[in-house]
């Protein structure tokens, strides 16, 4: 049942339901483990003053490794905003004010996750700007909170996880969209300074093509990193995804006929890709 209140995010923990069982037991014994690890320092129900702050900072990295028409990368973004919560089901929030420069509005209805600005400060919906306001609204609203009820067992598969997990990666190469999948596996639960945290490993791919007259390229990432939830409220207090990309190209028969060249895939470019989605206490 609602509250009848405005809540920061800084007490999440009292905005979602309460009544959740204990947390599962201690588990040892990792399954897949795989670097990097996700530290919250900072949990959302931790900030003294005023709502926390929630960021996300994504890098693509690239190195050339032969010819081709595929230029390597090297951008990075970072994002953070103050969220409000203002709304909720038993399940998720479903109602959340993002603040940074701007103001967002973020809502889950029935058609998924939908992020409106202000009318003075609306980013275009293809802009950078509303990719990653869009990514950490992802990270909050829409989020299966009630996931912490479950009782899991080492290395067991939660695929209810997989898909708001997208959502919140938001994978692109390129800048350009990718074909995603992933897979989250329960590694364990263990006790923070703020309470227990579920810890789940987490492996995600992400493939993208484009083609011109006579060429085609394939950019291809897998990473693989941590979620930490919250075991109270099954919040999200931290997601790292590190990982390896590669870029190829390949020219059409007639063009590798002309050329004298093979038609099969060359790398062009090989890489890394990091993902960092954390909670602070300053100022966004």
């Amino acid at each position: 049942m609602l509250r009848g209140i405005v809540c920061a995010l800084g007490a999440i923990a009292a905005c979602l339901p309460a009544s959740l069982p204990p947390a599962a037991p201690v588990l040892t014994g990792a399954h897949d483990p795989a670097p990097p690890t996700a530290t919250a320092n900072t949990p959302p129900n931790e900030c003294v003053h005023g709502a926390p702050t929630l960021l996300v900072t994504r890098h693509e990295r690239s190195r050339v490794v032969a010819p081709c028409q595929v230029a390597p990368m090297d951008e990075e973004v970072r994002r953070s905003v103050k969220v409000f919560i203002e709304a909720r089901s038993p399940e998720t929030v479903t109602q959340a004010t993002l603040r940074n420069a701007g103001e967002y509005q973020a809502n889950w209805t029935q058609f998924g996750l939908q992020v409106v600005g202000s009318s003075r400060r609306q980013p275009t919906s293809q802009s950078d700007e509303a990719r990653e306001i869009h990514s950490l609204a992802a990270s909050v609203v829409g989020w299966p909170a009630g996931v912490a009820r479950q009782n899991f067992t080492a290395g067991e598969e939660v695929e209810e996880l997989e898909d708001p997990l997208q959502r919140v990666v938001d994978l692109r190469l390129h800048g350009e969209p990718a074909t995603m999948s992933s897979s989250v596996r329960f590694r364990g639960s263990h006790a923070e300074a703020w309470g227990d945290a579920l810890i789940f490993g987490v492996l995600m791919t992400g493939v993208a093509s484009s083609a011109g007259m006579c060429h085609r390229w394939l950019s291809e990432t897998q990473a693989r990193g941590e979620l930490v939830l919250s075991a109270a409220a099954g919040a999200v207090i931290a997601l790292k995804l590190q990982g390896t990309s590669t870029d190829t190209e390949a020219l059409c028969p007639e063009g590798a006929r002309q050329t004298g060249v093979s038609t099969e895939p060359k790398t062009c470019t090989t890489g890394e890709i990091t993902f960092d989605l954390r909670w602070s206490c300053s100022p966004a």
